[in-house]
């Protein structure tokens, strides 16, 4: 079964609009003007990376060298959006411009803060990716449903986080959610239509280059849902085809001048192996919040697809091997002083989030140091904790992924199925070419991948019916969850 039609957001969705934007600004409103949040791990990003090269552009000066060599690991979009409305603002010079190199050598206290104002307006984004999302998720006409589940990746503090510091995370989310808006729902999509998404998905990628997944969903998700059989379905392919390049078009320049998918200063750090760890964090992300979602997957699974083979199952056993691979191996190939090599012997190297080779000195880091259990996020934390409880064992410190990878194999198979059964690839798609996207990057953090596994997950509730009301007691609980997290870290 296909989509809903596309509809507008309806007056019944006006007031968990609302609600919702008032509730994400109330949680939001203290963290954003505490000046003492360098315990949130985006609290580092905005003063090493993000506010200096926001500063470059805006006043010509260090770090920024030129477009292409700034102190930001990503595409410049966002920075040089905020550097307008820091004119706008009327923002003030830095006393004394840093270069990067310096930049990364300062201890915390001594790095610049964004201002107020500055922070407002990236808050105001976030708050339109929030929206965006209840938006999308009300396309069932289901809006305090809606509300329910957008309130669960909006409440998590790897989304809470970057509202409330610079980041570039939350204006991508925002794109990715408006390309999901514009093409979910119309059967079939019409170019220009897709045209319009395109564009949306090539401003994703000069946020945020991982998003350049977004030209696989654009191309594969309406052929999945419509076909191609027939003359004008095979001629429509191929204008998508030539439309989902545009991403690829927009990252072009980019790569050209630094010869890599990142910048030169950080090609160490997150593009010189493809790290396979990403399967097991991001499966294991899928795992852990999986059974607050089980009354839909379990409807799902009894839902029998018709066609298309066993390729659900294929799906299944791929990851499975793609996943003990993650435990057994790391990384899949490196590149050193320009050269590429494979990693040959298989090791047993467990589960980590990877040493930062920027934190030689435990005083830049904040309060926790370069503690990459702190920096990776709750689950490597609550990893660490359960291998405590259990004592040593010979799998090192896997002993919580190992459940959790499975169970999150078994939920991308109930995607597959549910793709199958109902002509509905959107969600499926999007986690496993977002999850191939997030390969080239050395660093398995947990605030690069919780937001959008959320998302994900609630997308694919929205899109099935609700049989019984107490399943909703499943989401909120979740939320209840996510709250107090949010709770404890930022207000107390």
């Amino acid at each position: 079964m296909r989509p809903p039609s596309r509809r507008s957001l309806g007056r019944s969705a006006w007031l968990p609009a609302i609600l919702l934007v008032l509730g994400f600004a109330l949680v939001a409103l203290r963290p954003l003007a505490r000046t003492d949040l360098s315990g949130v791990y985006d609290d580092t990003d905005e003063r090493r990376f993000h506010y200096p090269t926001v500063q470059g552009f805006l006043f010509d000066t260090e770090p920024v060298r030129s477009l292409w060599d700034t102190c930001s690991s990503t595409t410049p979009l966002y920075h040089l959006l905020l550097a307008g409305a820091g004119r706008i603002l009327g923002i003030e010079p830095l006393e004394a411009p840093r270069t990067c190199a310096e930049l990364k050598t300062l201890p915390i206290d001594r790095l610049p803060q964004a201002p107020p104002g500055m922070r407002s307006v990236h808050l105001g984004v976030s708050l339109g990716a929030v929206l965006l999302a209840l938006m999308l998720l009300a396309r069932r006409g289901r809006p305090w449903q809606a509300l329910l589940l957008a309130a669960i990746p909006a409440a998590s503090i790897y989304f809470l986080g970057p509202a409330v510091r610079l980041s570039t995370d939350n204006l991508a989310l925002f794109l990715v959610f408006a390309v999901l808006w514009v093409l979910d729902g119309s059967t079939p999509p019409s170019p220009r239509r897709i045209l319009v998404a395109a564009g949306l998905a090539a401003l994703a990628v000069l946020t945020r280059q991982v998003h350049l997944w977004l030209a696989g969903w654009l191309l594969l998700v309406p052929w999945w849902e419509n076909g191609a059989s027939e003359g004008p379905g095979r001629r429509r392919f191929w204008i998508r085809a030539l439309l989902a390049l545009l991403p690829v078009v927009a990252l072009v320049p980019f790569g050209v001048a630094w010869g890599h998918l990142v910048g030169p200063a950080f090609f160490e750090r997150h593009a010189s192996a493809l790290n396979n760890r990403v399967f097991a964090y991001v499966l294991a992300l899928v795992g852990l919040y999986a059974p607050f979602f089980l009354p839909w997957l379990i409807a799902a699974v009894r839902e029998r697809p018709a066609g298309r083979g066993r390729w659900p199952t294929w799906i299944f056993g791929i990851l499975v091997g793609l996943s003990a691979a993650s435990f057994l191996h790391a990384p899949l190939y490196r590149v050193t002083h320009g050269r590429v090599s494979l990693e040959g012997a298989i090791r047993w190297v467990g589960v980590s989030p990877g040493p930062d080779p920027w934190c030689a000195d435990p005083g830049i880091g904040g309060p926790h140091g370069c503690d990459p259990t702190f920096q990776g996020g709750t689950l490597w934390r609550l990893s660490g904790w359960v291998d405590g409880l259990v004592g040593w064992m010979p799998w090192g410190n896997a002993t919580l992924f190992f459940p959790l990878v499975l169970a999150g194999c078994v939920v991308v198979y109930v995607l597959a199925r549910d793709a199958v059964a109902r002509r509905d690839a959107g969600p499926l798609l999007a986690l496993l070419l977002w999850m191939g996207a997030n390969l080239p990057s050395e660093r398995c953090y947990q605030k690069y991948y919780e937001p959008f596994v959320l998302f994900l997950l609630v997308w694919f509730v929205a899109r099935r019916s609700t049989e019984r009301r107490w399943w909703l007691a499943f989401p909120a609980a979740l939320l209840v969850v996510q709250l107090t997290l949010a709770i404890h870290r930022f207000y107390l």
